[in-house]
């Protein structure tokens, strides 16, 4: 949004959250699952055997972010990333961002008016890799024996390293 690369209705429209879609953005040539670890951690989970696999004539990335979590803050950094975005769009997907937060299956968000968050997330770095079909270390779905599904796993950031942008 702040980059002006992509028209704002594209970036919403592509954007699909935790749930219920396979890849947090898809957009017509490319796929981003987005990630984030505490300070300490060296893995980050895969919660599906098609987080990690492109779509059909896409690339896919993966974004890491290495963040610190500040519990009991005055800051509700969450709240205050929900407030940048909405002055940030153009008044007629202010609502469709709201709907998207609060319909979210897995963690609805109402924004900091509402649902007031009394903990500070701060970015230590973060990380751009590409995630190659062949040689990223992943479970490949075609892979699995007949039956197995819902697949979750912990991959080893130092295992990505040779695939970082």
């Amino acid at each position: 949004l702040d980059e002006k690369k992509i028209p704002q209705n594209e970036i919403l429209e592509g954007w699909h959250r935790p749930a219920p879609a396979n890849h947090d953005f898809d957009y017509d040539d490319y796929t981003i699952e987005v990630k984030t670890v505490s300070r300490s951690n060296t893995t980050t989970q895969i919660t599906s055997e098609d987080q990690l696999t492109a779509l059909e004539g896409k690339d896919h990335k993966l974004k890491l972010f290495r963040i610190e979590n500040i519990n009991k803050s005055q800051t509700d950094s969450l709240g205050n990333l929900y407030d940048e975005i909405r002055t940030i769009l153009k008044p007629r997907l202010i609502n469709i961002f709201d709907l998207k937060c609060a319909e979210d299956i897995n963690s609805s968000y109402f924004g900091p008016e509402v649902m007031p968050l009394d903990y500070k997330f701060t970015v230590i770095e973060e990380f751009l890799y590409d995630i190659d079909q062949i040689n990223f270390p992943r479970i490949k779905k075609e892979n699995l024996d007949q039956g197995i599904s819902k697949v979750s796993y912990n991959l080893d950031i130092s295992a990505i390293e040779d695939f970082k942008i």
